[in-house]
């Protein structure tokens, strides 16, 4: 009995292995053909690109564009940077005050200058 059922366990094993091999070569992941003919990324969106070419030249303007990795990071578009705080900056990862108060000065500029 005990030989009938170690012959199955491995049959099963076996079978399961068998599927998994099958399955692997199926996947478009796996696969290194499909890898092939995967197409490359596209860019984003002429509107995604502008939006955070904004806020890169707004930096650039400041004399700040050494922050844009971190705006880029955080997914800070036009509309995000003028909802952006003393305290949101510093929660950001900008840590000296002078370039957070400058920053927060521009903004407040740019949001009166909106209708």
């Amino acid at each position: 009995m005990e030989q009938n059922v170690s012959e199955s366990s491995s049959s099963a094993t076996a079978t399961v292995t068998a599927m998994a091999e099958k399955q692997e070569t199926k996947s478009p992941l796996l696969s290194a053909k499909s890898h092939k003919r995967r197409r490359p990324k596209e860019d984003p969106s002429p509107r995604k690109r502008g939006r955070s070419d904004g806020v890169r030249s707004w930096l650039l303007e400041l004399e700040l564009s050494k922050y844009a990795p971190i705006f880029e990071l955080h997914e800070i578009d036009e509309e995000s940077l003028l909802r952006l705080t003393m305290s949101r900056l510093e929660r950001m990862g900008i840590l000296p005050i002078g370039p957070r108060r400058i920053m927060v000065h521009a903004i407040q500029k740019l949001r009166k200058r909106l209708p």
